[in-house]
């Protein structure tokens, strides 16, 4: 018979054992992460091959390759040609427009909306008027009619369900289109597809299509941007002073630190390190930036300060002084050209992305109202710039590579990319917008079918 002293002790063998074994586990895998590590460091540093390993053993730099063109970039085109999707004016839009994202596709009675195999409805994603896109370039679409595109994505057993359904309607059956009720039974946004937006459908927008010819660049080449010169958005003082305070903001928290003895400090750091490390150029930038900052940082803090008081003496509507916004920009923009990038855009061209944050979710509630808020007023000018400007949704083209995807796209080109967006509701956390890739010959012939929904991936 076991004694209770016995039984302790055996558990405390036991016990010892498991976390033998556990600490053993967690020392392997230890292990082999670094020997990952030192394989990946090994490529950063040139070495291809370790002689002491074998000729099929795989090293970092191997694995990195081959994720890297999984993105298909070695053999796409560096220039393809694609169509802005422009949002229209969320001011008196068209009544009617011809080619929209979001809201309800418009097809023949006898329309079927898409499902998964699995009987899960797809969401409505954009339809596009066939007859907007020039002869040339066009993939081999009919030239009249609609292109109505579904997708769905959710996870089962732990691994990834996208689908998308492109269905091309003739100009005939286009003639007998009306609204497709949403089905009752499709989910909303949020439920699997992970967008804030609570309702079955995006909203609503229509687009214009703006052909460019695709090269990466961002705005593309032609397409309108009103936010690279400060005088074409800042047009009254209302949206002077909220640029100027959060410029000052974002300045004050570079600044302040690197003042008197702790300025002194970080430079002589810095140098030191450039020293032991001259290999690491980059040390150089934060070196002029320091510099640029501690020197002339607080110069610039005044006469932000002296802009914000002036502004906010000003009517909130009246019309910008042109000259004296200019005289402000020049000197922004001399101290912005010494510095890194991030507030050295907003020195530069001001900062219209943080208000924009700060001035859509008012935009949205005072859409939906027949008198907008007074305060809200002011920025009118400005939403509507930002609206109907490149807002990153394009039709074919090329799209920007993902830092965070795992999709194998060899042989393939997006389709349609659709960026997250408050005014459509894509807002998503985790993801910062949705394509749709097809194999690049079968698009070629207007076949759309056999590609895959890619979620861009944030993190």
């Amino acid at each position: 018979m076991i004694t209770k002293g016995v039984a302790a002790l055996i558990a405390i063998v036991a016990f010892f054992i498991i976390f033998r074994g556990l600490i053993k586990r967690a020392s392997d895998t230890r292990t082999q992460a670094v020997t990952k590590q030192k394989a990946s460091l090994g490529s950063r540093n040139g070495s291809r091959k370790d002689p002491a390993h074998s000729k099929d053993e795989k090293t970092g730099a191997d694995y990195v390759d081959e994720y890297q063109a999984l993105s298909g970039a070695a053999d796409r085109a560096k220039e393809i040609p694609g169509w802005a999707l422009l949002l229209h004016s969320p001011f008196n839009p068209p009544a009617n427009p011809t080619s929209w994202i979001g809201g309800r596709p418009h097809a023949p009675e006898e329309f079927t909306w898409p499902s998964t195999t699995k009987g899960v409805r797809q969401h409505f994603l954009a339809q596009i008027d066939l007859s907007t896109l020039s002869n040339t370039g066009n993939n081999g679409l009919p030239s009249a009619g609609a292109l109505l595109v579904f997708f769905s994505y959710q996870w089962t057993n732990d691994a990834p369900d996208h689908v998308y359904t492109c269905r091309i309607l003739s100009a005939d059956e286009m003639k007998k289109a009306r609204p497709v009720p949403v089905p009752d039974d499709l989910d909303t946004l949020d439920k699997t597809m992970g967008f804030f937006h609570p309702e079955q459908t995006f909203i609503k927008r229509g687009v214009d299509l703006v052909p460019f010819q695709d090269d990466r660049s961002s705005p593309p080449a032609g397409i309108p941007n009103n936010f690279t010169s400060p005088e074409r958005w800042i047009s009254n003082w209302g949206i002077a002073l909220a640029d100027v305070e959060i410029t000052l903001q974002r300045l004050q928290h570079c600044v302040e630190p690197l003042l008197a003895d702790k300025g002194q400090k970080h430079l002589a750091d810095l140098n030191a390190r450039f020293k032991k490390m001259p290999q690491a150029k980059y040390l150089l930038s934060d070196i002029a930036n320091t510099k640029a900052l501690a020197s002339q940082g607080p110069e610039m803090l005044e006469a932000l300060t002296a802009w914000r008081d002036l502004a906010r003496s000003r009517p909130a509507n009246a019309p910008i002084d042109l000259n004296a916004l200019k005289a402000l920009f020049a000197k922004r923009t001399a101290l912005a050209e010494q510095m890194k990038p991030g507030i050295a855009a907003v020195l530069k061209e001001g900062a219209h992305e943080d208000l924009w944050r700060q001035v859509q979710q008012d935009t949205l509630d005072n859409l939906g109202t027949e008198t907008a808020d007074p305060e809200w007023e002011i920025y009118r000018n400005f939403v509507d710039q930002k609206a109907t400007g490149w807002r990153g949704h394009r039709l074919f083209g090329i799209e920007p590579p993902f830092d965070n995807n795992w999709e194998d796209l060899r042989g393939h080109d997006c389709l349609i990319s659709i960026k997250e967006d408050a005014l459509l509701g894509t807002l998503c956390e985790h993801f910062y917008g949705v394509s749709i890739w097809c194999p690049r010959d079968d698009m070629a012939n207007g076949k759309l079918e056999g590609g895959q929904v890619v979620r861009h991936c944030a993190v």
